[in-house]
């Protein structure tokens, strides 16, 4: 969706949402013991930078397609 850019801000809303619910399921850095805890954090912010990447392109993309319509 974000690649065609048709309704790309959902598709990067998706990517989002996804990556936030891998965090809990495939990444528990709390529940491991170092140093695996430090390399599982390392993913999870590398995740949260991803998140907000896609927060601004979302809004981004949303944005241009209002002035479309104008």
């Amino acid at each position: 969706m974000i690649i065609t850019d048709r309704l790309a801000w959902l598709g990067a809303g998706a990517l989002g949402i996804f990556l936030a619910m891998t965090v809990p399921v495939a990444h528990p850095f709390w529940t491991m013991a170092e140093p695996q805890r430090t390399l599982e954090f390392y993913v999870v912010m590398e995740h949260i930078s991803l998140i907000g990447g896609l927060m601004i392109a979302a809004a981004t993309l949303a944005r241009k397609g209002r002035e479309a319509i104008y």
